[in-house]
């Protein structure tokens, strides 16, 4: 359940004498990810007795470039718990499902040839007004693009609001171009979106979230106390998802060093990607001597934990972001093939051989120094070495799945460096597509204290070398 937005509707008295609701969903819009989506389906769930949910994801082409479709389907799988255990029966389709339909041709070119006569001040005005939007985010979009995406989406949604008259419930005012239509004022229009009543909606930040992160209570993450600076990666700014590798455990994925990374992250891409590598920690668990069982067991609750912390820190982001558990990568239907590619590389290959032994040295010395030197130095080495193997695996996975920055704060690994600057040649392909951002975190310094009079100074200082 959200607790940290209400939804208030705006201007929409009319959608309470409806059974039905349609969500139109803009893929690739903060507003349809994460705890705002939540909240959205939660209060339709309360007030109507049946969902459809309308993706629109290949409709965005006209916005922009991309496999839109790859997105769509990356939406649902993210989002798919929202409307699970809403209560309601669920209904969803895709842009295309309507796109495809017999008659869209005919409705589309009826719209079109009104687009030049009683719709064209309608569609005018909504193509500026949406290209006006795009050009102060610094998105140049042209007048003509912006009016093949209000033809299709008026042709798509007539057809669509005639299998499913109801309530259409978007984040935002309606269009002129659909009001005119819905309206009656041009006659000649194809009929259907009449049959949806379009209610405007809005999100209103809950008090209780603005002052806590967590239900305990404590204060919340404060990202302007740290600033993230980029090491040496140039070429990150060509990336639109970026890919946050989360280390559970380690304080720089906590607090507000990590919501700092968050705001940074959501600051430069379109897209975040988190890859909590939380059952990958059990090698470290069982170099120390727990048994494999029980470090898998506790490595998996260290996720739950984690992702229940950091749930607030992406909600406030305003970016759509994803959640990818280390376990989903090791059930993928290569990973076996990867990994064992790699295996065998790591005794045949010299170059990757001697780059996991130098960062297996490394680890070990880090924790000499930040620890104490372990019990039994060849059974942490062996499982080290497992650990990075199976984390080349995965992350090359995530590679092939997605191109994207991977931002982390620390130096990338050799063994890593190696494969992505081609001096491996028999890798497996991936890793071409994850480009390393090594960033730090630096402390913000507070402003200087205004310096005391002799009078006020205090009776007793207390140096602190």
């Amino acid at each position: 359940m959200s607790n940290s937005y209400k939804l208030v509707t705006l201007h929409s008295p009319g959608w309470a004498g409806f059974d039905a609701a349609t969500l139109l969903i803009s893929v690739g819009q903060a507003y349809h990810d994460g705890e705002k989506f939540m909240t959205t389906v939660e209060w339709a769930a309360r007030h109507f007795r049946h969902l459809h949910i309308l993706v629109a994801d290949t409709l965005q082409r006209h916005n922009a470039p991309g496999d839109w479709r790859a997105r769509g389907t990356a939406w649902i799988q993210r989002n798919r718990a929202a409307w699970a255990g809403c209560g309601r029966p669920v209904t969803i389709s895709r842009w295309d499902d309507w796109l495809s339909k017999p008659e869209l041709p005919a409705i589309l070119e009826q719209f079109r040839v009104l687009a030049d006569d009683k719709l064209r001040a309608a569609i005018d005005q909504d193509a500026a007004a949406f290209v006006a939007r795009q050009t102060a985010k610094g998105l140049g979009v042209p007048v003509e693009q912006s009016r093949r995406y209000l033809l299709e989406e008026l042709a798509a949604i007539t057809l669509q609001a005639r299998s499913y008259p109801g309530v259409r419930i978007y984040p935002g005012p309606e269009l002129a171009s659909f009001h005119a239509v819905a309206g009656g004022l041009v006659p000649d229009a194809p009929r259907g979106l009449e049959r949806q009543y379009h209610t405007a909606i809005d999100f209103k930040r809950r008090a209780s979230a603005r002052l806590s992160s967590s239900s305990n209570g404590a204060p919340a993450p404060q990202p302007d106390r740290y600033r993230v600076r980029v090491n040496s990666c140039p070429a990150w700014v060509g990336y639109r998802t970026c890919t946050l590798g989360i280390s559970v455990g380690q304080p720089y994925h906590e607090g507000d060093k990590f919501a700092a990374t968050v705001e940074w992250a959501a600051r430069h891409f379109e897209h975040i990607r988190v890859d909590v590598s939380d059952t990958l920690q059990r090698h470290r668990l069982i170099g120390e001597g727990v048994p494999p069982q029980e470090a898998a067991a506790l490595s998996l609750r260290a996720g739950d934990q984690w992702i229940e912390r950091a749930a607030p820190v992406f909600g406030d982001s305003g970016r759509p972001h994803t959640i990818v558990r280390w376990d989903a990568w090791l059930r993928h239907r290569d990973f076996r093939a990867v990994f064992d590619a790699y295996s065998g590389l790591a005794q045949s290959d010299p170059v990757l051989s001697a780059a996991i032994a130098g960062d297996v040295d490394g680890f070990l010395a880090r924790q000499a120094k930040r620890v104490a030197p372990v019990a039994d130095e060849n059974w942490m080495r062996a499982a080290s070495r497992a650990y990075l193997i199976e984390e080349l695996a995965v992350i090359t996975l995530q590679g092939a799945a997605e191109c994207s920055a991977r931002i982390y704060p620390g130096p990338e690994l050799a063994c890593f460096k190696a494969v992505r600057e081609g001096r491996v040649p028999a890798a497996p392909p991936g890793l071409d597509r994850d480009y390393y951002v090594h960033v730090n975190l630096e402390h913000r310094r507070a402003p200087a204290a205004r310096p005391q009079s002799r009078a006020a100074a205090p009776a007793s200082v207390l140096k602190i070398a």
